[in-house]
């Protein structure tokens, strides 16, 4: 083929909803030429296999749907050791959204990104999908691990995946900026960066940005989460930087799990924790997590059971000039942390925080805190147990803000 691009039409695609599509999307792709699904409005292409792209492909918001989703280990599209692919403009309907139910028909997806590299993903519709919207990984069947990188989903709406919107499980250089993302259900995250056991497994320099969230049951909008629990095993992160996000409404925004992250930059985010949960009700829980700043950002509480910020044996922290509104009264503490080295509370603005378990509570062998310069209308500090610095210290950096 010699041609520019080519249609689906031209293989014979009807796009009516009603006849099976496959055989003319299989012979588009085997052209190696760029795909146009371009058609008429209201056009629904059905396929009952896997289509491993290999072509860019192009549509003005025709919907591909895969009728025989939720089968184990499947994919409406599907990216395997390609490069430079664009996807844009395209509806991915999974039509398969049920209730949770946790077994291999969760790992089908509408996209699956495998070993990859120079992908968009672009003005897309993933939705209904049985499994993730988009799933990113390492092809470990080789003995050499080639990771996806310089992945970018943008401008896309990605809503009611049974599982995870979007799961990055290992990979480098990835963007996910100025998306809708919704999920409908309490199962996993809207988007889930976790590594699994194996040692190498690694998620490194992912940008999430300027995306417009609503978790609607109790899943948390992102989920930093190692599957090992042994900490001198677990696999770490590197460089996430999460800014200039709106959430809408959540349970919690960003749990941490033993994230193990070298350098989290988390800014300008606007947060409401407006949805009951019986834990980990918080806005940021960051754990194991080497040089994090949390700063500018804006936290609406509306109900809480947990606390907003929770820092567990974490290294080098900065949580600055962020505002806090607390718009009900919680028996849990605001802010705590527990057993961290180097954590600094500086600028923030603290609005209508009323807790009988304090506002900012801290336990455990804590070293170099620091707690200065911030404002409160009400405010109540606790403190339990020793500290590695002394009595006096941390009575005399409290004094500094009263």
């Amino acid at each position: 083929w010699n041609a520019k691009e080519v249609s689906v039409i031209w293989f014979g695609a009807k796009g009516d909803g009603i006849n099976d599509d496959t055989k003319a999307f299989l012979n588009a792709v085997a052209t190696k030429c760029p795909i146009c699904v371009s058609n008429k409005k209201d056009t629904i292409y059905l396929i009952n296999d896997i289509i491993y792209l290999e072509n860019n492909l192009y549509g003005t918001g025709e919907t591909i749907k895969r009728v025989t989703d939720g089968e184990p280990n499947t994919a409406i599209l599907k990216i395997d050791h390609k490069d430079n692919i664009k996807i844009n403009g395209i509806i991915i309907d999974g039509d398969k959204v049920d209730d949770v139910v946790v077994n291999d028909r969760a790992y089908s997806h509408c996209i699956t990104v495998i070993s990859s590299s120079n992908i968009i993903i672009d003005h897309c519709i993933l939705k209904n999908n049985k499994g993730d919207g988009i799933y990113i990984n390492v092809d470990n069947t080789k003995e050499e691990k080639i990771f996806p990188e310089h992945i970018i989903i943008e401008n896309c709406i990605i809503e009611h995946c049974t599982r995870n919107n979007i799961s990055i499980i290992n990979g480098y250089f990835i963007t996910i900026a100025d998306n809708t993302i919704i999920k409908s259900n309490y199962f996993v995250a809207c988007i889930d960066l976790e590594p699994n056991w194996d040692s190498w497994e690694t998620i490194k320099n992912v940008s999430i940005v300027n995306n417009k969230f609503q978790s609607l049951d109790t899943a948390p909008c992102i989920w930093l989460l190692h599957n090992s629990y042994d900490q001198e095993y677990c696999q770490r992160f590197e460089n996430v930087t999460i800014s200039g996000n709106e959430v809408k409404t959540c349970s919690s925004f960003i749990r941490g799990s033993k994230a193990a992250c070298d350098g989290l930059f988390i800014d300008n985010n606007y947060i409401n924790i407006n949805i009951e949960r019986l834990s980990y009700n918080t806005c940021f829980d960051i754990a194991y997590t080497k040089d994090a700043i949390i700063r500018n950002n804006i936290i609406n509480s509306y109900y809480r059971k947990d606390q907003v910020v929770t820092l567990y044996r974490n290294t080098n922290i900065l949580f600055e000039s962020n505002i806090c509104n607390e718009h009900t009264q919680s028996h849990n503490d605001y802010l705590a942390f527990n057993h961290n080295d180097g954590i600094s509370i500086i600028g923030n603005t603290f609005n209508n925080i009323q807790s009988s378990n304090g506002a900012i509570y801290v336990e455990g062998a804590n070293k170099d805190i620091q707690i200065f310069s911030n404002t409160y209308d009400y405010f109540l500090v606790k403190a339990k147990e020793t500290f590695e610095t002394s009595k006096e210290d941390f009575e005399y950096l409290f004094k500094r803000d009263f």
